[in-house]
């Protein structure tokens, strides 16, 4: 009888193991810490940032690894973690700690900007799609110009002009938004806007190759080849 009431035990034990691997070893390694290696949030906090100050990047990725284990929703962690990617060149990761970190983006718009900014960068145009959707961004230019540019570079033209738009009127002088507002209007086949925008466009970036080209194919379509004459000889 003994013998059996051991083996249900063990079963047991295993069964639940199995099934809550993360939950026990995640609940072990904080009371190991905690109690053993009596280490808090606070120490770990000043352990990461002596490795910050000291350049130590690698080893502070490490470090922070694990305990953002038992801290997973510690924002100090995480914003630490993630200027120590930011040195390594792991702007992605950087970007979703940065992001993690954040309980509400208004409060903190800097930090969510310099997030979508690295994953932009990083051209992850979906993941800044997704970060933006449930965000009002409607009077933001930084913001609405990220957006509508990502929305464009996923393929949803028009979701994307609108942000274009907005971004246009709420100033902002980023040579994408007028270059993606012209492409948007060229599909269209509404010619004299695509032509505005892209005028714009290469107004406030005349080194671009892409946008000259864009340029040249819409004078090209509504035949006013001296135009793009002009502007080939100009890339030549």
């Amino acid at each position: 009888m003994r013998f059996k009431i051991i083996l249900l035990f063990l079963i047991a034990t295993a069964v639940t193991s199995y099934f809550f691997h993360d939950q026990v070893y995640h609940q072990f390694y904080r009371i190991y810490y905690t109690y053993v290696q009596k280490s808090g949030e606070s120490s770990i906090l000043k352990k990461a940032e002596r490795l910050y100050e000291e350049k130590r990047y690698i080893e502070l990725q490490k470090y922070l690894e694990k305990r953002l284990i038992l801290y997973p929703h510690s924002r100090p962690l995480k914003r630490l973690a993630a200027k120590g990617y930011l040195k390594t060149g792991d702007r992605n990761r950087a970007a979703r700690l940065l992001l993690e970190s954040l309980e509400d983006p208004q409060k903190e718009i800097s930090v969510f900007k310099q997030a979508l900014d690295l994953l932009y960068q990083e051209k992850w145009y979906g993941d800044v799609v997704a970060a933006m959707r449930n965000y009002p961004a409607l009077k933001d230019a930084d913001l609405c110009a990220l957006y509508g540019v990502s929305l464009y570079k996923t393929g949803r033209y028009g979701e994307a002009l609108k942000y274009l738009l907005i971004a246009e009127k709420e100033g902002s002088l980023d040579h994408e938004v007028y270059h993606n507002a012209g492409l948007i209007y060229e599909r269209q086949n509404r010619l004299p806007q695509a032509t505005a925008y892209l005028e714009k466009a290469f107004r406030l970036n005349p080194l671009d190759r892409s946008l000259r080209q864009s340029l040249i194919r819409v004078y090209t379509q509504q035949k006013m080849f001296t135009k793009a004459e002009s502007l080939l000889r100009r890339s030549l």
